[in-house]
C-alpha cells in the first residue's frame, strides 16, 4: 500500500515538474504581435531605404544631367561641327546635320549615364537581397515561436494523460481551476 502510495505521489511530482517546464516552454500572446509588428516595420524600413537610395540617385543623375545639357553639350556640339567641317570639307548646317550631331549626342550621353544606373540598380538589388535574407531569419524566427506552442500543447496532453492516470480527472486545467478558485476564495475574504 505505502509502495503504491509512494509510486502515486512520484506520478504527480513529476507530473508537476512537466506541467512547470511546459509553462516556461510558452509564447506569451504579445510576443507574437510584437514579432509581427516587427515584421511590418522590417518592411517599411526596406521601403524607406530603397526611397531614399532612389531619390538620392535621381537627384545625382539631375545634377548630371544639369552639367551634361548645360555645359558639356554646347561645348560637344562646338566640337563636333568643328569635327564635322573638317571631315566633309564644307560648313555645318543645323538643319541638316542637327539629326547626326542629336545621335552621336543622345550616345555619349546614355554611355556616361549608364554608370550611375548600374550602380543604382546594384546597390538596389543589394538592398533587396539583404532585406530579403532579414525576413527570411524572421520567418524561421515565426516557425520556431510556432513550433514551441505546439510542443507546449503536445507537452501539455502528455501531462494531462499522466495525471488522468493517477488520479481520474485531472489535468492541468482543473489544477489551474482550483489554484484560481482557492485565490479567488481569499480575495472574497480579503477584500469583504
Amino acid at each position: 500500500m505505502q509502495q503504491m502510495y509512494n509510486m502515486f505521489i512520484s506520478k504527480i511530482v513529476f507530473a508537476f515538474f512537466l506541467a512547470t517546464l511546459a509553462g516556461c516552454a510558452s509564447v506569451p500572446v504579445e510576443v507574437a504581435q510584437l514579432h509581427q509588428k516587427e515584421l511590418s516595420m522590417i518592411k517599411t524600413l526596406e521601403a524607406s531605404h530603397k526611397n531614399i537610395v532612389t531619390a538620392y540617385f535621381d537627384s545625382r543623375i539631375s545634377e548630371f544631367e544639369g552639367f551634361y545639357f548645360k555645359q558639356y553639350a554646347p561645348r560637344y556640339l562646338e566640337n563636333y561641327k568643328e569635327a564635322w567641317e573638317n571631315q566633309n570639307g564644307k560648313k555645318y548646317d543645323y538643319e541638316q546635320n542637327f539629326p547626326s550631331f542629336y545621335e552621336s549626342s543622345i550616345a555619349v550621353y546614355q554611355s556616361e549615364i549608364q554608370p550611375l544606373y548600374t550602380l543604382r540598380n546594384k546597390l538596389l538589388t543589394s538592398i533587396d537581397d539583404e532585406y530579403s535574407k532579414l525576413i527570411t531569419s524572421h520567418q524561421a524566427i515565426d516557425t520556431w515561436l510556432k513550433s514551441v506552442n505546439d510542443l507546449n500543447d503536445a507537452d501539455k496532453k502528455a501531462i494531462n494523460n499522466i495525471l488522468d492516470g493517477a488520479i481520474p480527472g485531472l489535468s492541468i486545467d482543473s489544477i489551474k481551476g482550483e489554484v484560481d478558485n482557492v485565490i479567488n476564495g481569499i480575495k472574497a475574504k480579503l477584500f469583504k
